[in-house]
Order: structure tokens, then sequence, then C-alpha cells
């Protein structure tokens, strides 16, 4: 049964990565305000995006602020070799679960989360140490 609880949390962390990948490639920073504004240009409107629905690329996206913390964790060495970490949200919390190999690594899995612009806390009780 423990096998089979590993293989779930890989194979929804290789989905999270399939369905980010077209779009890891200019991620990066958000500006600093609270929100994101696009603006149309053939009707002149403003549209608001809350941080934590805001995409990769700047476009709006349900689980957008997982998906930047993904692309964030991607950049630490070691991450896809490592750890198994399933990230999820909850507005603007983000959710760890799986395994990591050790109390450090963890730690710094949420460091770099919570840099990440619209983050204002991790939950990481769903995450085991090997």
């Amino acid at each position: 049964m423990h096998k089979q609880t590993l293989d779930f949390f890989d194979l929804l962390l290789i989905i999270i990565v399939l369905i980010s990948a077209p779009t890891l490639i200019s991620c990066g920073k958000t500006e600093s305000t609270s929100e994101h504004k696009t603006i149309n240009a053939t009707d002149n409107t403003t549209t608001e995006i809350a941080l934590e629905r805001l995409g990769i690329n700047g476009e709006y996206d349900q689980s957008g602020l997982a998906k930047r913390v993904l692309a964030a964790l991607e950049d630490i060495p070691q991450f896809k070799k490592s750890a198994r970490v399933y990230v999820a949200q909850n507005g603007n919390t983000i959710i760890f679960k799986g395994t990591v190999p050790n109390r450090a690594f963890l730690t710094r899995l949420i460091a770099v989360a919570e840099d990440v612009k619209g983050v204002k806390k991790v939950n990481s009780e769903q995450v085991s140490v090997r």
C-alpha cells in the first residue's frame, strides 16, 4: 500500500510538470504590487488578476501560484532527483505533500516557496522525511 501512495504522488508530480512545462521557460518574479494588471489594447479595459491566480506568463490560471512555486523549486539542484513532492494550493497557501531526503532539504523548499510573490503560508504537514 505504501508503494501505491508513492506511485500516486509520482504521477501527480509528473502531471503538474507536464502541464506547466511549456510555460516554465519564461517564469520569473511578478511585480511587487498585490495584484497584476493586464491591459486589453482593443477595448482599453483593465483586468486585475489576484496573485494566487496569476499564471507563469501573466495569464489567469486557477493553479497559477502552485505552478509558479513548482517552477521556482525546479531551479533547486537535485529537486527532481531527491524529492517526491506534490505542490498544491488553497488560495494563497501552498501545500506540499510527499517525501524529501532530509529536514534541511524541506526547509530549503519552504524558503523558496515563501519567496514566490503571492505566497502567504506554506503547509508542509503532509511531507515525510526519508
